[in-house]
């Protein structure tokens, strides 16, 4: 999978990497969908925080249907 735990863009260089995966699946996803992210951003719109327990990572909205998203970089779970 992805090996390449460092990113070399200095904006998200500085968001740590479980946090920079959800922002990352959110900015992918949101091509075709309507896109909740739950994490908390600053006034740039970039993630300072996960999103609060009990809620999903992502809400995905597409005419009637909701999609939660738990992005993980937990492997062999």
């Amino acid at each position: 999978m992805f090996n390449n735990k460092a990113s070399k863009d200095e904006i998200l260089m500085v968001i740590e990497q479980p946090l920079r995966l959800e922002f990352l699946i959110s900015l992918a996803i949101l091509k075709n969908v309507t896109v909740k992210p739950n994490f908390i951003s600053n006034d740039e719109g970039l993630p300072t925080s996960f999103a609060a327990g009990g809620n999903p990572d992502i809400e995905c909205f597409e005419n009637d249907d909701t999609v939660l998203v738990e992005a993980t970089l937990l492997t062999g779970v």
